[in-house]
């Protein structure tokens, strides 16, 4: 599959906000990519640093949050 479209960091942010803030909270799975309707696979770390990856359109994003 291409590659994911290049954004800004302000538009990952805008995208994957509400995925970022319910990973945090604790809900970890059942999230859809907002760029391509994929699985996500979301990983939170004791640091809140949050992962996501995108198995269809291989976006990663990772963020510190909190």
């Amino acid at each position: 599959m291409d590659e994911p479209p290049r954004l800004s960091a302000e538009e990952l942010q805008s995208l994957y906000w509400d995925i970022l803030e319910r990973c945090v909270n604790g809900r970890t799975e059942g999230h859809r990519c907002p760029e391509c309707s994929g699985e996500l696979t979301c990983e939170l770390e004791e640091d809140f640093q949050v992962k996501i990856e995108c198995a269809a359109c291989r976006r990663t994003i990772t963020a510190q949050v909190g």
